[in-house]
């Protein structure tokens, strides 16, 4: 692996304007890399069992790299690239670009190589890939606490004297992504299967990761180019000390500028305590909690805020001077800049990040106020077995939850979470009128997306079952409707036509997109949003338990 770092490969462009491929001779750049040592390896040729790989497996491969790398990079894409073994991680790589590829070929590909997987891993055990996926993380964690991953004081053979610096910064970068992106699916799964998280943010003693810009560097060269050009602090500060400061916004200019995935990281953060709350308030409300939820809150409006500066940063498209532009520069990949149309992917890195960002958001809001937990189990109330009917006890659960929904459904909070779950929609619905944000399309958005809308529908669903506003026919003689879809809208007198309906909203009814919120229309409401998730969607039923109707 060392060796193929020293490769230049001048059949594959750089990504940013600035940087030109040129011969050792011509960089002499103060950096780590002794250019006066280095020697150029050429390519070995071909051995004879050697094949070169496949055109449809070239193009799974791209697809990984085009719509998953940039949410998930957990594999140093020149190194990877330098290998062709045909290695587990390998065929993993190629089964999600055949995924999100989409075709029925892609398809039958990835599905025939999951249930391989899974034999291999899960057979025994005959569990759901969610259920399997859960079990599978928390022997790796365990795992890695037992070799002492997660401890600060533990030695690598890589820190010893004369190691190759390069080489040195990419096995730290590994480590560093395995840590921050376990945490982030171990969030993931906390959210979907409503189960407490196990990695704890005091274990990420680890400095933040690199830039997308420096992990997917193309060359010796322009990686030492580019880390020049690192934001210092991200070397300097432990993700552990990024997600204590943010939690009391205490980030400084010095640790700025804070990129799209730190903010991410920093949300994840806050699930062990939404968890917590959302586990509490079953059984008790009082003002401790209140003051918990509303700290909450503030803490997820200030990291929203912070994508909201990073949005107003977006430059136009065609702006000169790209590699300059906030907060583009630090997301550009293998671009050709010679290429029509080039800076597109990188616009399209940007966006889609913002937009699962907004969404982990959105969820996250509607996890603290919304009481998806009842509501999720009021959806169940309507698939009962015999064994379930026939129990007193449960009987009066479903009573007491109905009960207790129909209170909460006629509070500013429940008004609030609507407003919630409407934005969710909206965001969704909008992606088709950006017709320059290519790869954000409902194929290969991150799967926090989904579980965000089915968030949101059921949401809007109790409302409709509970009758809470209900339409003329449903509830005759009250008061006048309040469009929802206004609330997406930039205009003021809308949001404070919001605001007032929001505090005192119960005189009126509510139509989303022109259609009222009422039991009469639910399933018309319910197509709304299943039209935003991915066909036959099986694990929308785990989430929204029969709330969508999935052709079978």
């Amino acid at each position: 692996m060392a060796s193929e770092v020293l490769k230049t490969t001048a059949s594959t462009p750089s990504f940013q304007p600035t940087e030109v491929r040129k011969g050792i001779d011509a960089f002499k750049l103060p950096g780590p890399v002794n250019w006066t040592a280095v020697k150029i390896i050429p390519d070995q040729p071909p051995k004879p069992g050697d094949e070169p790989i496949d055109p449809v497996s070239a193009k799974y491969v791209d697809t990984y790299f085009a719509y998953f790398h940039h949410r998930w990079p957990i594999i140093h894409r020149p190194a990877s690239e330098a290998e062709h073994e045909n290695t587990l991680v390998a065929s993993s790589v190629k089964m999600i670009g055949a995924w999100l590829l989409d075709s029925s070929e892609s398809k039958s590909f990835a599905i025939m190589s999951d249930v391989s997987f899974g034999r291999r891993v899960f057979d025994p055990l005959n569990e759901s890939s969610i259920s399997g996926a859960i079990m599978l993380k928390s022997i790796l964690i365990t795992a890695l606490r037992e070799v002492e991953f997660f401890k600060k004081e533990t030695a690598w053979h890589d820190e010893k004297p004369g190691f190759f610096e390069p080489m040195r910064l990419i096995i730290l970068g590994d480590r560093q992504r395995l840590a921050t992106y376990l945490f982030k699916i171990d969030a993931y799964l906390s959210m979907f299967r409503d189960q407490p998280a196990v990695v704890l943010s005091e274990e990420l003693h680890y400095s933040l990761p690199s830039t997308f810009r420096l992990y997917n560097a193309d060359g010796l060269h322009i990686w030492e180019e580019r880390q020049a050009k690192e934001p210092i602090y991200r070397s300097q500060t432990s993700t552990r000390k990024m997600i204590a400061r943010s939690s009391f916004d205490l980030v400084t200019e010095d640790e700025k500028p804070m990129l799209i995935e730190d903010i991410q990281t920093c949300i994840c953060a806050m699930q062990p305590n939404i968890w917590k709350i959302c586990a509490a308030s079953g059984y008790y409300q009082h003002d401790t909690m209140i003051i918990s939820k509303n700290n909450l809150k503030a803490q997820l409006d200030s990291l929203k805020n912070k994508l909201i500066e990073i949005s107003n940063q977006l430059p136009d498209e065609d702006a000169l001077k790209w590699e300059k532009s906030m907060p583009y520069l630090f997301y550009f990949g293998y671009e050709d800049p010679s290429m029509p149309g080039w800076q597109y992917h990188v616009v399209a890195r940007v966006k889609s990040l913002l937009f699962d960002s907004i969404m982990l958001y959105h969820l996250s809001s509607l996890q603290i106020f919304a009481e998806l937990r009842k509501i999720t189990n009021l959806a169940r109330d309507r698939q009962l077995g015999a064994i379930e009917k026939a129990s007193t006890v449960h009987r009066q659960a479903r009573e007491q939850r109905i009960v207790e929904m129909r209170a909460w459904g006629t509070t500013p909070t429940a008004r609030w979470c609507l407003c919630h779950a409407v934005e969710i929609l909206v965001a969704h619905q909008a992606i088709i009128l950006d017709d320059r944000t290519s790869g954000l399309t409902l194929k290969t958005l991150d799967p926090i997306a989904h579980i965000a809308l089915c968030a949101a529908a059921l949401v809007v669903w109790v409302h409709c079952i509970l009758d809470v506003q209900g339409c003329e026919h449903c509830t005759p003689g009250i008061g006048t409707f309040i469009e929802l879809k206004l609330s997406y809208s930039p205009d003021v007198h809308f949001e404070q036509e919001k605001e007032v309906w929001i505090d005192s909203g119960n005189g009126y009814r509510v139509k989303l997109q022109g259609i009222p919120i009422c039991s009469c229309n639910v399933d018309i409401l319910m197509a709304m949003f299943q039209e935003w998730l991915p066909d036959s969607w099986a694990t929308a039923d785990s989430m929204a338990p029969g709330i969508f109707k999935f052709s079978t």
